[in-house]
């Protein structure tokens, strides 16, 4: 039986479709035993995942992570914190784990970015901090070699995907 001419004749009605008419979408079906691309429509189109992926995503992390696994995102600060005027000769880093859920909305209060500025705000105080040199976000984690905005996305995608890198 071929399931990719049958899938193939199944993507053309669904093109041809007047309610996808000005949608946009992008596809690749990969076999599963090689690798090999089966099949492919708009490869290099940047879009938000759809749900579907989402599910597998989820499901992955699950399977190798573990039910019990916790992201970690931690603060630290390298140099000497003058106890008298409460100024840090030195750095703050945030040093991120890729928690999907942190700065988001979609989960419940403590997830948020208000909530969690604000924690980090109360335990930078409680370490005598006041004023510092400056704070730098580590992505040391990722190795990054472009961009990770992609044309099509929408700015609440974006700001959410971002977030994801700590």
């Amino acid at each position: 039986m071929d399931h990719i001419g049958n899938f193939s004749n199944a993507w053309q009605q669904f093109i041809r479709d007047p309610h996808v008419a000005h949608a946009a979408y992008s596809m690749t079906i990969l076999d599963s035993r090689t690798g090999s691309i089966l099949f492919e429509h708009a490869k290099d189109l940047g879009l938000a995942p759809a749900s579907t992926l989402k599910t597998i995503t989820a499901a992955a992390a699950l399977h190798y992570l573990g039910s019990d696994y916790t992201y970690e995102t931690l603060l630290q600060y390298s140099g000497k914190i003058d106890t008298v005027t409460g100024f840090l000769d030195g750095y703050i880093y945030i040093v991120g784990s890729g928690d999907p859920s942190l700065g988001s909305w979609r989960y419940n209060e403590t997830t948020t970015a208000d909530f969690i500025i604000q924690k980090w705000v109360e335990a930078i105080k409680q370490a005598g901090i006041r004023k510092c040199r400056g704070i730098i976000g580590d992505t040391s984690r990722w190795n990054y070699t472009k961009t990770i905005l992609i044309d099509g996305w929408t700015w609440n995608d974006i700001g959410y995907v971002l977030i994801i890198i700590f």
